[in-house]
């Protein structure tokens, strides 16, 4: 793994009880963080709850959008 990477990892927890975006599971989106220890440059963990969380809505998610700007440019 490219160690100068810095990673943002974004999840969705609709918060409907299933702990997941309706795809993936919190802890299957977490656990990424343990793949790749000490391996990259950086990484930040970011949970989207609610009903525009779910996996297929994430991408048109506008807090989601902010996100990715703020970590791309700033």
């Amino acid at each position: 793994y490219p160690r100068q990477i810095e990673v943002l990892n974004i999840y969705g927890n609709k918060e409907d009880g299933s702990k997941s975006d309706g795809s993936v599971s919190v802890a299957s989106a977490q656990s990424y963080k343990y793949l790749i220890n000490g391996r990259a440059k950086s990484y930040h963990e970011i949970e989207i709850k609610g009903k525009n969380a779910q996996h297929s809505k994430l991408h048109e998610n506008e807090e989601v959008d902010h996100l990715l700007i703020d970590f791309l440019w700033k």
